[in-house]
């Protein structure tokens, strides 16, 4: 249920201010069904196939992997073709479509900043449908938080339907501590 993911989000949330980074914004994607990725990646395919000659060529390269890699690789150059790419929630199925739309009701309910990012990617073997970020506006911040859920994933590599969501804190650049806690 969409009630997850808003509930991630707002955990998520207290961790970056529990850490010091009260000043953030939660940025929210979906890639949609197992149905909408398909019909996604085939527009991806074809507008990337139409403008091969002028990708870079470690997109090329990415492009022979899977074209979703290709564009979230050109998003990140922040190429022009990245940036004028198709938007995933333009393929979404009536119920994925439905599945966003309640998060982001949550998401209104409880008053939490958050911007759609029709360029965020997560990437295609792990994540369907919401994925999110937590942006700290602290530009030198060492916190980054990512997550969404990953139904398909369980699925393919459990063979039974488990939903799941989940997100991943990574604190760059931070010091091992001197001595492991004892457990």
């Amino acid at each position: 249920r969409s009630i997850a993911e808003a509930i991630l989000i707002q955990v998520t949330r207290a961790l970056a201010t529990d850490l010091g980074h009260a000043d953030h914004t939660v940025r929210i994607n979906s890639l949609g069904d197992r149905d909408s990725v398909t019909r996604y990646t085939r527009e991806v395919t074809n507008f990337l196939k139409k403008r091969l000659d002028h990708m870079p060529p470690n997109a090329r390269e990415l492009m022979k992997e899977h074209p979703l890699s290709a564009l979230s690789n050109l998003i990140q150059e922040n190429h022009e073709i990245g940036q004028r790419g198709p938007s995933p929630l333009e393929f979404l199925s009536d119920s994925s479509r439905k599945h966003f739309r309640e998060i982001i009701e949550y998401l209104d309910m409880s008053e939490t900043p958050y911007e759609i990012d029709p360029k965020m990617m997560g990437h295609h073997e792990y994540y369907s449908d919401a994925i999110f970020s937590i942006e700290i506006a602290d530009e030198n911040s060492e916190l980054s938080i990512k997550g969404g859920r990953f139904n398909e994933f369980m699925q393919r590599n459990t063979k039974s339907k488990t939903p799941g969501v989940g997100a991943v804190a990574v604190l760059r650049n931070s010091k091992t501590p001197a001595r492991l806690p004892r457990v």
